[in-house]
């Protein structure tokens, strides 16, 4: 963790936790013993096994999902609802088709009551953030892969929630769309700081975005080694080819061999 971000205060707190699940043969433990404290506008990549419950934890978090011992801890408090101060992007798109890029990107705006000229206002901002300018009126099924996402994004951000749970948004995406969709969420962390807590399977993705690498151990996932990531940014995508980046590429593929 950087300097900048240890300084900062605690946002989320898990201690002690622990989630399972009732399958078809028995009682599957999908997290042990979940320790972990994340600062505010702090980058979290989250990466491990399938199956590790990567998904589960973040789940958890926004309330979404319960767990069975232990607490989490928002701001120090524990949440027992999903609220305005968490949002998810999920990896299928989220979008709803029946509504424009306008009407899906208001949709929370108008549910929360803000006024018709604060949400024309940050609905505008946030086309042009993410570059859709000329789609506003545009549907779904209008738009490719790409773009889609950027509404989920948009939207997410809309909301000016604290904390942004993103499970694997770019995993369906091919490498170019990906990798300039990373940019631009780096360009929307930047400019509109949140924690996120970034769910992927994708190395390279994890050293780019994240300031921390949490690496989960296969099921029942516990906490198997953090990378802190020392990168200055912006980051250009250029980082990837660095020699700095593919020794600690290296590094972290070694340990998952070593690990699974």
């Amino acid at each position: 963790m950087s300097p900048a971000i240890a300084e900062k205060k605690s946002i989320i707190k898990i201690e002690s936790l622990y989630k399972n699940f009732q399958g078809d043969f028995g009682e599957v433990r999908a997290l042990e013993n979940i320790n972990l404290e994340v600062s505010d506008g702090e980058f979290i990549c989250l990466m491990g096994p399938s199956g590790c419950g990567k998904s589960t934890l973040i789940f958890i978090i926004s309330s979404l999902l319960s767990h069975d011992t232990g607490r989490v801890l928002i701001n120090g408090t524990e949440p027992i609802n999903p609220g305005a101060d968490r949002a998810v992007v999920f990896q299928s798109d989220a979008v709803f088709p029946w509504m424009t890029v306008r009407q899906n990107i208001s949709y929370g705006l108008k549910v929360a009551g803000k006024s018709k000229k604060e949400i024309d206002d940050t609905v505008s901002y946030f086309i042009n953030l993410v570059h859709l300018e000329g789609f506003e009126d545009a549907w779904p099924k209008q738009l490719s892969g790409g773009m889609r996402k950027r509404v989920d994004l948009a939207r997410a951000y809309a909301n000016d929630p604290a904390i942004l749970l993103m499970d694997e948004p770019f995993g369906a995406l091919d490498i170019l769309t990906k990798e300039q969709l990373q940019l631009e969420l780096q360009r929307l962390w930047i400019q509109k700081p949140k924690t996120i807590m970034f769910v992927t399977h994708d190395i390279e993705e994890a050293l780019f975005l994240g300031d921390r690498v949490i690496i989960m151990s296969p099921r029942p996932g516990k906490i198997d080694y953090i990378q802190n990531i020392e990168f200055e940014r912006p980051r250009p995508i250029g980082l990837k080819t660095s020699d700095e980046f593919v020794k600690l590429r290296k590094k972290m593929i070694d340990h998952f061999q070593d690990h699974t």
